[in-house]
């Protein structure tokens, strides 16, 4: 006989949820790639494109 392993199901509405620093990461880190092709994705701005978008999400907040 074989073993099957069964897996415990979750209520989807909570696997599906996000901790806040993830969302909040993720918010910077698109919106630091639409400020990397505003400025045609030229090399040496990736850092200052990160802490301008930073600082603009927590302005927001």
């Amino acid at each position: 006989m074989s073993k099957t392993k069964v897996k415990k199901q979750t209520d989807q509405s909570e696997s599906n949820k996000l901790s806040p620093d993830y969302e909040r990461r993720n918010f910077i880190k698109r919106r630091a790639y639409l400020k990397s092709h505003t400025r045609g994705l030229r090399d040496g701005g990736m850092l200052n494109d990160w802490l301008q978008a930073k600082k603009e999400v927590e302005n927001q907040s």
